[in-house]
């Protein structure tokens, strides 16, 4: 069996530990936040005990997707393109003292694909995250050097801006997210925590992926540029004033 889990459900319950491996324990069902997330939890839930019980079970736990590495088409409901496309729009961005981890999906498919077909491979679970993340300061400077001029403020100051124009009617695409970012307090009390994020560990899918083709790229300018250019093109962004 194979199964097609997500990374989105241990960010939170994670909080406080530098590095998560493949592996580790995920009893944390109680500290999850957000109905996505719970039901990927149950979900795994319910694969691993029935592999405890003998079916073959492969799980495949995908981070950030952002579009393809080439032409940086994807989705543009992904959190990822939601959050370029609405800090560009609101010229305004939290400052978040975290890593960026974001995957094209060529290389998440490609990877999952060529996973799969590898049926000598033990059952077990593959992280298919980038080796090569960045500091979240990073993106928004790559913004800012596509040609937006977007300012870095504190959580709740980004808050604010973004419920003053969600309710002046002024259209963003983060306005639909808003509760997903609640007030830095109300965070402090559900346990969330987005500054200090762990780092995923991939170990087992780089070991994997030995001998063939598939590399991820790193998250770089080049593919927050990929991105934003995909936004352009397909008319969800307007075309910055000064483009680099």
């Amino acid at each position: 069996m194979l199964f097609l889990a997500s990374l989105f459900f241990s960010s939170d319950a994670y909080a406080g530990n530098n590095q998560i491996r493949e592996l580790d324990s995920i009893e944390h069902g109680q500290f999850i936040y957000g109905g996505y997330a719970q039901s990927k939890w149950v979900a795994e839930k319910l694969v691993t005990n029935a592999a405890l019980k003998g079916l073959p079970v492969r799980i495949y736990r995908p981070g950030m997707i952002a579009g393809d590495s080439q032409t940086g088409a994807c989705k543009s409901e992904e959190l990822i393109y939601r959050m370029l496309q609405g800090f560009a729009q609101l010229g305004l961005a939290p400052k978040w003292e975290t890593t960026l981890e974001l995957s094209p999906v060529d290389y998440i498919s490609n990877a999952i694909v060529y996973l799969s077909m590898r049926k000598e491979l033990p059952q077990q679970i593959f992280h298919i995250v980038n080796p090569n993340p960045t500091q979240w300061h990073n993106a928004i400077a790559w913004i800012n050097s596509f040609g937006y001029r977007v300012e870095m403020t504190d959580h709740d100051r980004w808050r604010e801006k973004l419920l003053e124009v969600t309710l002046n009617s002024i259209d963003n695409a983060l306005s639909p997210l808003l509760p997903v970012f609640p007030p830095q307090a109300q965070m402090k009390e559900l346990g969330i925590s987005i500054s200090g994020s762990p780092r995923f560990h991939c170990q087992n899918t780089l070991q994997a992926l030995t001998g063939s083709s598939i590399v991820c790229p790193p998250v770089d300018e080049r593919l927050i540029h990929h991105c934003l250019n995909y936004l352009v093109s397909s008319n969800l962004l307007k075309s910055p004033v000064i483009k680099s």
